[in-house]
């Protein structure tokens, strides 16, 4: 992408075919074309289309997801907006939006991921937890705490002597992939040198 562009979150959109990247507080989406003519989701050989605006109303572009119909932008708030393409592909249209119920707590959600087609998955940056709450209304199911990779991190960084230069502070958990076949995620962060496969737990529900 341009070098005067701060990438963020990217997903295909299965509606069209298409790989939607979003840009933090430049605005533009960055729209590209899949030239592979099967269109499926593993093989994609992509070229750049075009370039479309954020709505006005979603601040910043920072996660975005996607189910067979709709796509869902992440702001870093605890607000997620459902958009769609219009007919001609030029603006995104908002369907309606998402208020999670988190109580008190202060979140910032970043990368998203959509989950058996119900369930959202977020990571609340700055912190080590990823939140799993329904997509139809938002209903908070459970929160994590992963704060067990943030160290496998942090022991290899120091290990590596690199200790003092290395910004903890900023590259934090940012990354959430789901595999449906093995019913497994994958987790990274900001500069990190790992990427752990987990399985969650999902027997308790969180209130």
């Amino acid at each position: 992408i341009n070098k005067s562009y701060f990438g963020e979150g990217s997903t295909y959109y299965p509606k069209d075919g298409r790989v939607y990247s979003l840009t933090w507080t430049d605005r533009p989406i960055l729209i590209w074309e899949d030239l592979n003519t099967a269109g499926t989701e593993s093989q994609l050989t992509l070229t750049y289309k075009r370039e479309i605006l954020l709505p006005s109303v979603i601040r910043e572009g920072w996660g975005i997801t996607h189910d067979n119909d709709y796509m869902y932008i992440s702001n870093g708030s605890n607000i997620i907006y459902v958009v769609e393409p219009n007919q001609d592909g030029t603006a995104l249209n908002i369907v309606r939006k998402i208020n999670v119920d988190v109580g008190s707590r202060s979140v910032y959600f970043n990368e998203i991921e959509m989950v058996e087609d119900e369930y959202i998955y977020a990571n609340n940056f700055l912190s080590d937890e990823i939140f799993k709450f329904r997509k139809d209304n938002g209903t908070l199911v459970k929160i994590w705490n992963v704060e067990e990779l943030m160290a496998k991190q942090r022991d290899h960084v120091i290990k590596l002597g690199q200790g003092l230069s290395y910004d903890f502070g900023n590259n934090v958990l940012n990354g959430i992939a789901y595999n449906p076949v093995t019913k497994t995620f994958f987790l990274t962060g900001k500069r990190w040198d790992f990427m752990f496969e987990v399985q969650f737990n999902d027997e308790e529900t969180k209130k």
